[in-house]
């Protein structure tokens, strides 16, 4: 089993907002790090574990709606990039979040705080070549997180957040 824990580090997106439309467009700009906990099992030494760390990227492309109370559905498109110890691979992914904003809350008039919860579905490019498997890795991603919403004006704001995502990816069998 492969869980692969994110990090991700100042999330920044601006998104353009048309008060009559409720739906916006936006990109992000995300670096992180995290750690994997990876457990190999053989049939003469029992099962060892290891953990890793790595440092990650990301540009996310998102769309979504803002409900009259402010909160917002959201989808997002990105393709994470993974820098290991030795190697570099990617993993690509789509996201489904709830961001639940506390406009009342609006600090000096311009920054929304705002909570995150959502999941997202990963695949770990090129890895199909690994193990015994002919198709790529596939992974189950929980979000969640906080942030805040600058409002640059009436039809664009700029997000910066704090959040966690925590995959869980598929088991490999790997013949020796």
């Amino acid at each position: 089993f492969l869980i692969l824990v994110s990090l991700l580090v100042g999330s920044i997106s601006v998104m353009a907002n048309d008060n009559s439309s409720k739906y916006y467009l936006g990109m992000g700009m995300v670096s992180g790090s995290g750690t994997y906990t990876e457990s190999i099992s053989t049939s003469t030494d029992g099962a060892s574990v290891s953990k890793n760390s790595y440092d990650s990227s990301s540009m996310p492309i998102k769309f979504g709606m803002m409900l009259d109370n402010d909160n917002r559905f959201e989808f997002s498109y990105e393709t994470e990039k993974y820098k290991f110890t030795g190697a570099d691979n990617k993993a690509s992914g789509l996201n489904f979040d709830w961001n639940f904003a506390y406009p009342k809350y609006k600090i000096a008039d311009a920054v929304t705080p705002y909570w995150t919860l959502g999941f997202g579905l990963y695949t770990y490019e090129d890895s199909a070549n690994i193990g015994d498997n002919e198709d790529d890795l596939k992974g189950v991603a929980f979000n969640y997180g906080i942030g805040g919403l600058y409002d640059i004006n009436k039809n664009i704001e700029l997000e910066a957040s704090y959040k966690f995502k925590a995959i869980t990816w598929g088991e490999r069998k790997i013949t020796f």
